[in-house]
């Protein structure tokens, strides 16, 4: 990996969570995806395709697209094509996201620029910025989670039971101390649009970084289009910022 001399504090990392049982948003499927990227990283004794843009849909946040260029990759773009279907959004799980020293060691995508291709019509522009320091959990009500409160809460079940509780809770944080708290969803990020589009085509493209503490490779773990479960209500009602 291209190595760099930054100094950067060790902060505490929290994510967002999608469930796959949430009450509003689901996953679409991939698997008919053709997946492409303007470059990926290459590292000698590895497969040429270890960091490739279909690691960004495996549905595995332990693997990652990382791009290939000297640099921090600004301009290189991450995209998947596949048969129109009704989206509402994508989930982005930014940077090497399962492991905390590979999160902090790589660069993550702090501006964007996503381009949505609908079935018919012209494509719609998206510019912004994601937020950073996503290596953790969102507990029940939306409360932000820490790896210690991750573990409490798993070992709640034997509260009032002090031993019980104590054992459970520092095998949690053995196991997890170098892990983000994801789920099996993976976690991340939602950009949501202001109404459903048909769309054969999302392309996301680099327009700046957070810095990583050791390498100047930018990565993304997992990229999902979201579409919206209509069991609860009318998209517009949902309550949440839109593009």
């Amino acid at each position: 990996m291209k190595k760099i001399l930054l100094a950067v504090p060790i902060v505490l990392f929290l994510a967002l969570l999608v469930y796959a049982d949430s009450a509003e948003f689901l996953f679409a499927s991939l698997s008919n995806g053709k997946y492409s990227s303007s470059s990926n990283l290459t590292e000698k004794n590895k497969p040429a395709d270890y960091y490739g843009p279909d690691k960004a849909f495996d549905e595995d946040p332990a693997t990652s697209w990382c791009e290939g260029k000297k640099d921090d990759g600004i301009g290189e773009y991450l995209a998947i094509e596949k048969d129109a279907e009704e989206i509402v959004g994508i989930n982005i799980l930014n940077g090497f996201g399962k492991y905390r020293h590979l999160y902090k060691s790589n660069n993550r995508v702090k501006g964007f620029r996503l381009t949505v291709y609908p079935d018919k019509g012209k494509e719609k522009v998206i510019t912004g910025e994601f937020k950073d320091n996503l290596c953790g959990t969102e507990l029940e009500g939306g409360k932000m989670g820490s790896i210690d409160e991750f573990c409490r809460d798993q070992a709640s079940k034997f509260e009032g039971q002090k031993e019980k509780f104590n054992e459970a809770y520092f095998a949690c944080l053995k196991e997890k101390k170098n892990e983000c708290i994801i789920d099996h969803q993976t976690g991340g990020q939602k950009i949501l649009f202001k109404k459903p589009m048909n769309v054969k085509k999302v392309k996301l493209q680099i327009l700046s970084v957070y810095k990583g503490e050791k390498y100047s490779d930018t990565c993304v773990s997992e990229l999902k289009l979201i579409r919206y479960n209509i069991d609860f209500g009318t998209y517009d009602k949902v309550k949440a910022k839109k593009y």
